[in-house]
């Protein structure tokens, strides 16, 4: 059951924390990388939960 909470959990808090990385890099000043990758992380957790535990069946 932990397996499930760490395929959401970790491509969210990577796509958080490497957005935040390059808009610290570009100094821009509304955070569209970290909202964009942390977006992104959302939908690769919850597809990878989908292809585990859904479509196996």
């Amino acid at each position: 059951m932990s397996d499930i909470a760490f395929s959401l959990l970790i491509p969210i808090v990577l796509g958080f924390f490497v957005g935040n990385y390059i808009d610290n890099k570009t100094m821009s000043e509304f955070p569209i990388w970290t909202v964009a990758l942390t977006i992104l992380g959302i939908i690769t957790g919850m597809w990878s939960i989908y292809k585990q535990y859904i479509a196996k069946k």
